[in-house]
């Protein structure tokens, strides 16, 4: 059940990258239901061969921070999550709050910042699995980001 929620609320997040690409006129193709694309960790492909992975935080507004899964620890024991595993070129983030907003990061970027930095790190019981999350304050390092709205 909470594994269908978490993908019900990501789902939102993956509309609206994909809903502003359309509405610039881009071509964009949704692989987030594609069993390949599911194990590279890439929900979206735009024509030129970029891929996105979207992640949706329903408390960004209200944190400031982004939570970046560093691993999760479930019944099959501890693995590294998509921060360090996804084959995508660029993280999107989405508050489903600000549905004409997102911002997004270049992968290599993001995984710099986040092994020279020291970001504070925090476990995240979720029911069914231990999350180990990085809070990146998102005001601090703003600039690394590009915004996207519509």
């Amino acid at each position: 059940m909470a594994f269908l929620q978490d993908k019900r609320r990501g789902k939102v997040g993956e509309r609206i990258v994909k809903g502003y690409f359309e509405a610039i006129g881009a071509e964009i193709r949704d692989l987030s239901e594609e069993s390949e694309y599911q194990a590279q960790d890439v929900d979206l492909i735009a024509a030129d061969g970029i891929t996105y992975e979207v992640k949706t935080d329903y408390r960004f507004v209200d944190t400031g921070n982004l939570a970046l899964e560093d691993s999760i620890t479930n019944y099959h024991g501890k693995h590294k999550s998509w921060l360090w595993t996804s084959k995508a070129d660029y993280f999107c983030f989405v508050d489903p709050n600000q549905e004409s907003k997102f911002v997004a990061i270049k992968a290599e970027d993001l995984r710099h910042l986040v092994t020279t930095e020291s970001f504070r790190k925090v476990t995240k019981d979720d029911g069914y699995k231990f999350i180990t999350l990085y809070l990146l304050p998102y005001w601090k390092y703003q600039e690394c980001f590009d915004t996207y709205e519509y």
